[in-house]
């Protein structure tokens, strides 16, 4: 009986803290309030093989939470940490790979 008391219990513990972080996942689990989002048009991407040097450039960069490269429009989209990285750095390091920013 008192097993089954103690599984009650846990079983109750667990939900109250699973519906608490649901009603408070803004609050205390959101960290995209101080995210940066920028997007670059870069001039020389070309072909498939192109995007191989922009994966491994944007992987490296600490602070770079997510990015996303549009093929027919050749624009990359990064959300970054600004607390880690500056967008000067990231700029940089397209540059330092070969790519030309068309416009930012």
């Amino acid at each position: 009986m008192k097993k089954i008391k103690t599984k009650l219990y846990v079983l109750s513990m667990l939900s109250v803290l699973a519906i608490t972080a649901i009603l408070f996942e803004d609050k205390f689990l959101n960290t995209d309030q101080s995210a940066v989002h920028i997007s670059y048009e870069l001039a020389n991407v070309q072909c498939e093989d192109c995007l191989h040097p922009l994966n491994t450039a944007m992987q490296n960069i600490i602070g770079v939470e997510k990015y996303v490269f549009n093929e027919k429009t050749n624009t990359l989209k990064i959300k970054y940490d600004p607390s880690v990285t500056q967008d000067e750095w990231i700029e940089k390091a397209l540059n330092a790979n070969g790519y030309v920013i068309e416009e930012r």
